[in-house]
């Protein structure tokens, strides 16, 4: 079977129809300097590299999804909202 890979098109259509030029998981304004392709499921956690696995985000999540689902990162997000804000109403 041929591996699947992201064309222009699929990439234009992500960017612009999709995602209204807005990451994925941020909603920020993605750019051609600050824009990642990601995994929705990481391929480390199985995820396939399918079309329908991909998705735009700003570089600055790049990371934290190449490794995390986007539940997981809301899993974190929340833990750190959390604890940031027990810790300003404590200092």
């Amino acid at each position: 079977m041929k591996q699947w890979v992201m064309s222009t098109q699929d990439f234009r259509t992500l960017l612009e129809t999709e995602q209204d030029f807005r990451c994925a998981l941020t909603g920020f304004e993605l750019t051609p300097e600050t824009v990642t392709i990601a995994h929705r499921t990481p391929l480390k956690k199985g995820g396939k590299h399918i079309r329908s696995n991909v998705y735009l985000v700003h570089e600055s999540v790049a990371k934290l999804v190449r490794d995390h689902s986007a539940d997981e990162v809301l899993a974190i997000c929340r833990a750190v909202i959390s604890y940031t804000a027990k810790e300003n109403m404590n200092g």
